[in-house]
């Protein structure tokens, strides 16, 4: 590689002849053709040509080039570690559920609030009220909810939170049903909305919201129903 170095000179210099030691040194002196040169400006230019990566150049028995490198790596700033600053998505963004829920309900995912479709709880012999507690998030679903004919079900109090059925709620035929008060949220049903055929069915008190039936709000065979309250007479279409 070629090696220069720049030095601003006002003095006389006086050098001997050029050698390069067998260790690599090379050592300048004024009979070294052209490896000292003066620019116009006054500048001394030292130059040697060098094959050997470990060669230094001295002058009087100084190495300026390890004295070049000590400087310039004392001014060299210590590289800085950057901390990086990660921010996650929000984790709580609404859970949807797409398509018809049926008996099976481990297909439906922790936390829904919204179904885009219906839910239809028809002849699911096992069914319970905690089981409906996998709802208890649920605000709409935009189909029909449907709770028919489940012999083991005793309240709905898993819908406690839903406010919007788009479209048919029917409830009927569930023969252990006791009441009916786990729609306490419930602003509108798109469609009819129905409750017949639950033999121990006593009161339906859980419609405290309820404010707009699309179709007809039909109650009836409900053999033991005795109190029917907590709905503020809901306008409906029919």
């Amino acid at each position: 590689m070629m090696l220069s170095w720049v030095a601003l000179c006002s003095l006389l210099v006086v050098m001997g002849p050029a050698m390069v030691h067998t260790d690599g040194n090379v050592m300048i002196t004024a009979d070294a053709e052209g490896a000292i040169t003066t620019d116009a400006e006054g500048n001394l230019w030292l130059h040697a040509s060098l094959t050997d990566n470990e060669a230094r150049v001295l002058i009087d028995g100084v190495d300026v080039g390890q004295e070049h490198r000590e400087h310039f790596l004392a001014h060299v700033s210590e590289p800085k570690t950057m901390k990086l600053s990660i921010t996650t998505a929000p984790t709580d963004m609404p859970v949807v559920f797409s398509g018809t829920v049926g008996c099976e309900l481990d297909n439906v995912p922790p936390n829904v609030k919204h179904i885009l479709g219906n839910i239809s709880l028809i002849s699911c012999p096992s069914l319970t009220a905690d089981d409906l507690n996998v709802f208890n998030k649920l605000i709409n679903v935009s189909g029909d909810l449907k709770i028919h004919d489940n012999d083991a079900l005793t309240n709905v109090d898993g819908f406690g939170k839903l406010g919007n059925v788009g479209g048919n709620l029917s409830i009927q035929g569930n023969d252990d049903l006791t009441n009916v008060d786990g729609f306490g949220n419930l602003g509108t049903v798109g469609g009819d909305l129905t409750i017949q055929y639950n033999d121990v069915l006593t009161h339906v008190n859980g419609f405290g919201h309820l404010s707009s039936v699309g179709g007809s709000l039909k109650t009836q065979d409900n053999i033991d129903l005795t109190n029917v309250g907590g709905h503020n007479s809901p306008k409906t279409e029919d």
